[in-house]
C-alpha cells in the first residue's frame, strides 16, 4: 500500500482507495505469507470485489529480498466467479486457532531434521489436511478425514 502510494504521487495520480481495498483484505488478515501474497492478494480482489472484473486488466507486482522484483499482467477470464470459494475461505479464516507468545516459540524452536532423520510433528491443526512427519528429506501429509 504504502508503494501504491508512492507510485500514485510520482505519478500525480489520485489514489483510489475503494479500487485497492478489496485486494488488501485477505492479507491484513492473515499477515505475512511471503511469495503467497501475491496470489492472496489476487484472490482477495476476486472474492471481494462487487464489480464484474471480467475482460479487465490485471497488474501484480512482488518485491522481494534482494532486489529481485516481477510484475505480472493478465486479463480476468469471463465466469471466473464460478471458480471462488469465497464462503470457504471465509470459514478458514474464522476457524483458526490464535497462537499465545510461549505456543508460537515452542512452534519456532521445534527441532529441523538433521541429514533425513525422522521428525514427527504433532496434530495442532483442525484442516482437512496435514504435515505428519519428515523422513529422508520428504514431507509426509495426512488426510485427517480418512
Amino acid at each position: 500500500q504504502k508503494a501504491h502510494r508512492q507510485l500514485a504521487s510520482l505519478n500525480k495520480t489520485p489514489v483510489d482507495n475503494d479500487r485497492c481495498e478489496p485486494g488488501m483484505i485477505y492479507n491484513r488478515q492473515i499477515g505475512n505469507c511471503y511469495a503467497a501474497s501475491l496470489y492472496l492478494s489476487l484472490i482477495s480482489m476476486l472474492e471481494n470485489t462487487e464489480q464484474d472484473l471480467s475482460g479487465r486488466a490485471v497488474g501484480l507486482f512482488s518485491y522481494g529480498s534482494g532486489s529481485v522484483a516481477e510484475f505480472l499482467s493478465g486479463v480476468v477470464q469471463p465466469g471466473y466467479q464460478a471458480h471462488l470459494y469465497k464462503n470457504y475461505h471465509q470459514d478458514l479464516l474464522t476457524d483458526r486457532t490464535a497462537l499465545d507468545y510461549d505456543d508460537y516459540l515452542t512452534l519456532w524452536h521445534a527441532p529441523d531434521p538433521q541429514d533425513g532423520q525422522l521428525v514427527e510433528i504433532p496434530a495442532a491443526a483442525r484442516g482437512r489436511y496435514r504435515l505428519a512427519k519428515i523422513d529422508e528429506h520428504k514431507r509426509h501429509y495426512i488426510d485427517t478425514k480418512a
